[in-house]
Order: C-alpha cells, then structure tokens, then sequence
C-alpha cells in the first residue's frame, strides 16, 4: 500500500528528531493523520466488500 511506505518513512523521520522540538511535534501530528489515514481506508474497503459480498 502507498500509504503503509508513507507512514514507514515518516516514523522513521520522527523517530530521529529531537523529542519536544517543534518540528518533532509536527511530525508527531502527521504520522497520527497516516494512521488515521490507513486506518479509514482498511474500514472502506472491508465495508465495501462486506456490502459487495451481501448483495450476491
């Protein structure tokens, strides 16, 4: 997924920043958006193929 590399790469860039520097807190807040980014697109597509699945 593309999304899965993006958050890799991001954790990686945060866990080498200096904890409580400002740009250390704007990562923090980017790679909580990825993980709620990834985690509503799992949600969609289990949704979508749970509705596909019930329509047969």
């Amino acid at each position: 997924m593309k999304a899965e590399k993006t958050l890799k790469r991001a954790q990686k860039k945060f866990s080498r920043m200096t904890q409580g520097s400002n740009n250390w807190k704007k990562q923090r807040q980017n790679v909580q958006q990825l993980h709620i980014k990834i985690a509503n697109q799992r949600r969609d597509f289990l949704h979508k193929r749970s509705y596909h699945l019930s329509k047969l």
